[in-house]
Formats: structure tokens, C-alpha cells, sequence
């Protein structure tokens, strides 16, 4: 209790005055020991001896109290370092090995809990364009905010640089309740800031055995609501764990064969519809095996670029390619237009035009027999870099083509901006030709494609009705498995001397 309500008021007085003095008091019949544990820590004993304490014993009692004082200090000491230890300087939330160690509670006691992941959205936007400090003062004022609404029925902590971590009842942690909370924005400083989230959670009955074990499952989930572009939120299933195991070893495995120069480039001819004769090729990427191929493209090429093993594999393709138009034009096709994919990492390397044109001069390749496709991502995606780059690539005399045009967002408008040769038509429009939409969206991107006066390529045609119709709408060239499949190099030129043999207007 205080020490003003202590009833002995011979205690109080005695304390009082050892503290007042700042040392110890030896009296008739009691002995005050004074701690000084730190600056504004004072700590007084008060020893009812019964008689006065001999002197011979003053030195021992005085050795005893400052025993005292040192452990009171470690204690503080552990106590201080143990706070550092398991909490965020900056929010005072408790941390990453905070969190975990209340996982691990929760998933040994099994209780009927939800963790969840808060992952606040384009972050590093915020801390670029304000500023550290701002994005500092943001973080704490999210902390403030779950630490109002959630505590005490939740336990909460910063996990990363951008991201909270909450354990709960499923009434606190779910989906709704947790978005809400950041419906309102946040005043920092000058400014009101709206904030996004993406949400990973899991129920604790249905997972994990430890606390390192459930965080990683709660990660998989976040992760997988920051792949989603329907959701902002995803809770944890078995298969997501399996499916990461998955992507993981394909990744690894991508990357030893392309160490060890197993994949390849394959080319498909580009036909010119008005008179049948081979403009160009594409090349395209494979990865092939005893039994055929390990993955389709579709599957493994968004995984490299997940993985940042495009930016190597996608300079290798262009390499491979420039090599190969230089063996066409000495079997006599040096005319051949060669078609390389570009990916958006690649797109985004600063010295990226730089590399073309050492690739291009390296085999004595003229500009513009070389096209490279960009998706409508790419080309939507920051402006004034891609016009900038684009416009680097024309002046090289590089031809530039959008791949699978409209199948993305772009407007009419960026498009008329952009230093364009080509719009190529994604193979599901050509489908479409035969079925109920009888060609509507092919007609249009050719349309689109003659109003900006730039050539089109239709993907994936598969029939002659299909060729026919696109003739008749005026497009440029065609490509798919009614002309040839994609082919790895030794047949390419093999395939191409037999064509020279062949009417013009036949396809093989």
C-alpha cells in the first residue's frame, strides 16, 4: 500500500528520512537500508531490529544492501532487454518472436482461435512519395488503431516491415471486421491517408501443432490473397501449402535445367494472308524432356517471373533467336522477320535497350527485322518509363508489337501514344470465329489495327474458314497449327526449304 497510509507512523518517518538523506539510518532499535537502484528508482527497508545495529555489523549489512542494489539493477536490466527483446520500437506492438511464441500457445493449448496477417497495400509507393517519416508515423497510427478496437480479447504485433499480425476469437478475426477497420482513413501528419489490406488467415483447430508451423501456413495464405486479383483475402487449405511445395520445386528445378542449357527456343512461322509466302517467325520458349515436355509455357513462364529467373532466360531467348536468324539468312532467308516475347521485368531493366542493340550488332542483325512483343500490361504499365523506353527501341529501328491485344485494359487513347508496329490477336478471339460471336472482337482489333495503320497478326489459327475470314477483314499475317506447329531449330530450315517448293498459298 502507499506509504502515507501506513498506520505505523514510526516506520513512515524513518523511511522518510533515509530517503530524504539519500542513505542509510541506523537507529536505537531499527535500521533503514537505502537503494538506489537507478536514477529515479529509490527503494528503503525498514528493519525492525529492537535495538541498535553494532557497529562491527554496519560494514556487512552496507556490502549486503549494495549485493542488493546490483541484482535489483539486472533485473531491471533483463527485464529492459526483454522487452526489446519481443517488442517493435517503433509501434511498442510486440514482434515477430512475440507473435510466434503466442502461436505457439495457442496451437499447443488448441484453442479455438483465428490468426490472421494484415498486409498494408502499395506501402513502398507511400514511403517513396511522402517519405520515410511519414510512412513511419502511418505504421504507428494502424498499431494505435488495432490496439484500440482489438485489445484486449486479441493479441497483436508487427510481423514485417508492412504487415500486423492478429491472434483471436473468430468474432474479432475474420474477414469483414478486420477490413472495416480500415474503412476510415488515417490522419498523419497534413495528411488523411486511405489504406488497403490483403488478409491471410487460419483457424488454429485446423492447422499447426507450433506457433512457427501456423505462421507460415498464415503466410501461404496471404500470400495467395496477394496473388488473387478477385479477393483481398484468403483463409489457409492443405492444398495451398501442397501447391507452394509445388511451385517451389518447379522453380528449382527451372532453374538447374537452364543452368544446364536444357530448354530451348522453338520458332513458329508467321504467315502473310494476302499471299501465303513465310514473313517471320516467333520464338518461343520450351522446356523439354525425355517424355516430352516437363511444363507447357503457360505454366513456367509466370513462375520465372515470379522467381526473377526471366530476366536471365528471357536475354538467353533473345540471344538464341538473333543466332538463329543469322543461320537463316545463310541458308538464304535472311529476309525473315524473327518475333521475340519480352516479359515485364525484362522491360523494367534500365539498361535493357542497351542489351538489344549489343545482341543486334553481336550477330549483324538489322533493326528491323527484329520485333519484340510486349503484353498490354507492359504497355499500360508507368507510362512515361515505357514510352521513354519504347521510344529508345524505335529509334534503333526495332519493331514493337502488343501480344494478346484485348485481353488487358489499355485505352484507346495510351495506345494511339505508344510507338507501335503491330497488334496481335489473342487465339481465343480467333476461336470465337467459328462459334456464336462469329469473329466480333477479331473484327474490331483489325479495325483498331487498320485505323492506327499498323499490321496485325491473328494467333492460334487452326482452320481454313478461320484463315479465310480473317483475309477478308484485312488482316496482315496469321499464325497456329494450320501452317505449323512451333518447331525446334534443325527442322525450322527444313520446313521453310519445303515450303519454297510448295504453292505459296497451301498451307503444310
Amino acid at each position: 500500500q502507499p506509504l502515507e497510509r501506513l498506520p505505523n507512523r514510526r516506520i513512515v518517518a524513518a523511511i522518510l528520512d533515509s530517503v530524504a538523506r539519500h542513505q542509510h539510518v541506523f537507529g536505537n532499535d531499527y535500521t533503514v537500508l537505502y537503494l538506489k537502484a537507478a536514477p529515479h528508482q529509490e527503494i528503503a527497508i525498514f528493519l525492525d531490529s529492537g535495538q541498535a545495529l553494532a557497529k562491527l555489523d554496519r560494514p556487512l549489512v552496507e556490502v549486503f544492501a549494495a549485493n542488493i542494489t546490483a541484482c535489483f539493477r539486472n533485473v531491471k536490466l533483463v527485464e529492459h532487454l526483454n522487452y526489446i527483446a519481443y517488442h517493435d520500437p517503433l509501434t511498442r506492438l510486440p514482434n515477430r518472436l512475440r507473435f510466434v511464441a503466442d502461436l505457439d500457445k495457442a496451437a499447443q493449448a488448441r484453442i479455438d482461435a483465428v490468426a490472421a496477417l494484415l498486409d498494408i497495400n502499395h506501402f513502398a509507393d507511400l514511403n517513396d512519395s511522402l517519405g520515410e517519416d511519414i510512412g513511419n508515423l502511418l505504421l504507428v497510427a494502424v498499431a494505435e488503431r488495432l490496439r484500440t478496437r482489438l485489445e484486449p480479447a486479441c493479441r497483436l504485433a508487427r510481423i514485417g516491415a508492412d504487415i500486423f499480425g492478429v491472434l483471436g476469437p473468430e468474432a474479432q478475426v475474420n474477414p469483414s471486421s478486420l477490413l472495416a477497420l480500415f474503412q476510415t482513413p488515417f490522419k498523419v501528419g497534413e495528411y488523411q491517408l486511405p489504406v488497403a489490406i490483403t488478409l491471410g488467415l487460419c483457424r488454429t483447430l485446423d492447422c499447426a501443432d507450433s506457433g512457427i508451423a501456423l505462421l507460415k501456413r498464415v503466410t501461404v495464405a496471404l500470400n495467395h490473397a496477394k496473388r488473387s486479383l478477385s479477393t483481398h483475402h484468403e483463409y489457409y487449405l492443405a492444398e495451398m501449402e501442397e501447391n507452394t511445395r509445388w511451385r517451389v520445386e518447379i522453380i528449382r528445378r527451372l532453374r538447374l535445367d537452364f543452368q544446364s542449357e536444357k530448354l530451348q527456343v522453338w520458332y513458329q512461322p508467321q504467315i502473310a494472308l494476302a499471299t501465303g509466302r513465310v514473313v517471320g517467325v516467333e520464338a518461343l520458349l520450351r522446356w523439354p524432356d525425355e517424355q516430352g515436355f516437363v511444363q507447357p509455357p503457360g505454366v513456367f513462364i509466370p513462375l520465372a517471373e515470379y522467381s526473377g529467373l526471366i530476366i536471365q532466360i528471357g536475354a538467353w531467348v533473345l540471344e538464341q533467336a538473333c543466332a538463329q536468324h543469322a543461320q537463316l539468312a545463310a541458308a538464304g532467308f535472311e529476309l525473315l522477320k524473327i518475333a521475340v516475347n519480352v516479359s515485364m521485368p525484362q522491360f523494367r531493366k534500365a539498361d535493357f535497350v542497351e542489351e538489344v542493340a549489343c545482341i543486334l550488332a553481336h550477330h549483324q542483325i538489322p533493326p528491323p527485322l527484329l520485333e519484340l512483343e510486349i503484353t498490354e500490361s507492359i504497355a499500360m504499365d508507368e507510362p512515361k518509363v515505357v514510352l521513354q523506353r519504347l521510344g529508345s527501341l524505335k529509334r534503333l529501328g526495332i519493331l514493337i508489337a502488343i501480344d494478346d491485344f484485348g485481353t488487358g485494359y489499355s485505352s484507346l487513347g495510351h495506345l494511339q501514344s505508344l510507338p507501335i508496329d503491330c497488334l496481335k490477336i489473342d487465339r481465343r478471339f480467333i476461336e470465337e470465329i467459328t462459334r456464336d460471336q462469329g469473329g466480333l472482337f477479331a473484327e474490331t482489333i483489325v479495325g483498331l489495327s487498320q485505323k492506327l495503320r499498323v499490321n496485325s497478326v491473328a494467333e492460334g489459327v487452326e482452320t481454313p474458314e478461320q484463315a479465310e475470314f480473317l483475309r477478308g477483314l484485312g488482316c496482315t499475317m496469321a499464325q497456329g497449327y494450320l501452317y505449323a506447329r512451333p518447331m525446334p531449330p534443325d527442322q525450322l530450315v527444313a520446313w521453310l526449304q519445303a515450303r519454297v517448293l510448295q504453292p505459296p498459298s497451301e498451307p503444310s
